[in-house]
């Protein structure tokens, strides 16, 4: 529904200004429109870094929101410092990284700056505010028509010093907007080369740049020379074509980039030439290789020498019969006694593989099938000369899977030095065959089982499967140390005493958990896993934003 506010900007000090306004915003309630401002101000609030005394100034005024009479009038107070940043918070997200460099005319490249310039029209306060906030300015991203060039020189202008990220820039459509005098300011470009540009090297213009740190090229496939040599973060994307990138001039870049923290190879290829010597990135922190049908990440990991701490997501099309890294390169080696690694099996024929350790924390996605009936082992596809390495196993078990006792039997030979094993199942029925497989002498070394059911509506829980597979595994003097339940209906030990009692009298710890299941909204699925939270939640193209 349309909801009238009135708006009024009131005169407290210099930095506000007295004007009364009506705006229509779209809008449920008032309610809605007051604890949207509201919480706006106070994550402000919380993230500007004022000293104490400041913070208890804008405590008391920052928003002093008073309902009239009328309960569609609200009058809100708002400083300008505040109001910048509101309006930068409220700024369209960028371009998603996949378009840039293509033409279409149907996506307004400038739809940011359009929102600044109509907020701008509100009030004349509302003008003066965000004319003066350079850094709302900063965002440049690039023409894709002709009427777009006034906005860049438009944004360029009021950015005044604030360092510059421009994005979605296509050579040499753009060449004429990155050679104004603003160059000096950039320190974050997305560029990519037309199809028409039929050499693919990388402009001499990119050498201009002395405050670059973050770049990002598509489709450019040679460099005449080293052009940049302060750079922080670097991706190159989208060599299609049987097009290729000089593995020499390559490393050539890194080895002038010492400060480079972010590496990202998105589906580009390299001639395979022989390198003098590996390039060592003692600053590097992420690095990324998505690879399709090639040997991209067993061709650039031996050429470097990695640091340690460091984040790796590899994902590649490899087939289950090649190893997606080498298990002994110029860097440390990847698999200490501290390793844990962690293979998760999606229901959606999808597999993951974690593996961390002090010094390493990788994401190896194989794009291998989870088909039930495929001679599959778990071990193939990481760098892993000595199956019982892997300690950790997650899996999650799909509603629909028949014929499993074949693949269990499997998996449990690619993993004879399981210490956890963790089983996601729609109910306990589901985890009988896995409960069999290790009674009869499965994973010797096993210590800790948890059990996650993921539907709380499907039949009644039964433990007697697992009573009897601890009950046996102490028998045989290899007892389980702990053993984790979880599932809603679990809302404590009195609906299922016999057998949790039974199940306690063998292990030396039994927990069990009846919260909602944290795994519905989780990136990591119906499977819970121990990965670290740089692999849990970073993306790197927001690295490019």
């Amino acid at each position: 529904m349309n909801s009238h506010f009135k708006v009024r900007d009131r005169d407290s000090d210099d930095s506000w200004a007295a004007v009364t306004l009506d705006l229509t915003l779209q809008a449920s309630s008032l309610d809605d429109f007051i604890s949207f401002v509201v919480s706006l101000g106070l994550a402000i609030q919380m993230d500007s870094h004022r000293d104490v005394s400041t913070d208890n100034r804008i405590e008391g005024s920052i928003l002093n929101t008073v309902v009239f009479a009328s309960s569609s009038q609200v009058q809100v107070a708002i400083p300008a410092e505040v109001l910048g940043w509101i309006v930068e918070l409220t700024l369209p997200e960028p371009l998603p990284g996949h378009i840039v460099g293509l033409y279409n005319p149907e996506i307004c490249s400038s739809h940011r700056t359009w929102r600044l310039l109509n907020l701008s029209h509100v009030t004349r306060y509302w003008r003066a505010v965000i004319v003066s906030h350079a850094s709302l300015w900063s965002f440049i991203e690039g023409p894709r028509n002709t009427g777009d060039s006034n906005t860049i020189q438009l944004c360029m202008e009021r950015s005044k010093n604030v360092p510059l990220r421009m994005t979605n820039f296509c050579y040499p459509r753009s060449a004429p907007s990155l050679l104004r005098e603003s160059r000096r300011l950039l320190e974050c470009l997305l560029l990519s080369t037309s199809t028409s540009y039929l050499t693919h090297n990388l402009p001499d213009i990119i050498s201009g740049f002395p405050r670059l740190r973050r770049l990002w090229l598509e489709r450019f496939i040679s460099w005449p020379k080293c052009q940049f040599s302060c750079l922080t973060h670097l991706a190159l994307s989208g060599v299609t074509g049987g097009k290729r990138l000089s593995m020499v001039e390559f490393l050539d870049v890194l080895r002038e980039n010492t400060g480079l923290q972010v590496l990202v190879l998105d589906k580009v290829y390299f001639i395979l030439e022989r390198a003098e010597r590996p390039v060592e990135v003692p600053h590097l922190r992420y690095l990324v290789i998505n690879d399709r049908y090639d040997s991209v990440i067993r061709d650039v990991i031996p050429a470097l020498i990695l640091p340690s701490p460091m984040t790796a997501r590899f994902h590649t099309c490899l087939p289950p019969d090649g190893q997606v890294l080498l298990a002994n390169t110029h860097a440390k080696s990847f698999f200490t006694d501290d390793t844990t690694i962690s293979v998760i099996a999606w229901s959606r024929i999808k597999l993951n593989y974690f593996f961390d350790n002090l010094d390493y924390k990788f994401e190896v996605l194989p794009d291998l099938p989870f088909d039930t009936s495929a001679d599959f082992s778990l071990g193939l596809p990481l760098p892993v000369e000595d199956p019982w390495r892997i300690r950790e196993l997650s899996i999650e078990i799909p509603s629909d899977a028949t014929r499993l006792t074949r693949w269990i039997d499997l998996v449990f030979r690619s993993t004879p030095g399981l210490t956890k094993l963790t089983i996601s199942a729609n109910s306990t029925s589901n985890c009988v065959l896995w409960f069999i497989a290790i009674l009869r002498g499965a994973l010797p070394e096993l210590k800790t089982l948890c059990v996650h059911l993921r539907d709380a509506t499907t039949g009644p829980i039964r433990f007697s499967p697992l009573l009897r597979l601890v009950r046996q595994r102490h028998v045989d003097g290899r007892p389980l140390k702990n053993v984790v339940i979880h599932d809603e209906r679990l809302k404590g030990p009195n609906l299922y005493t016999k057998t949790l009692r039974g199940i306690v009298s063998y292990v030396d710890t039994l927990e069990w958990d009846s919260s909602p299941s944290p795994f519905k909204n989780s990136n990591t699925g119906f499977v819970y896993a121990s990965i670290p939270d740089d692999l849990r939640s970073w993306n790197w193209q927001d690295e490019f934003r």
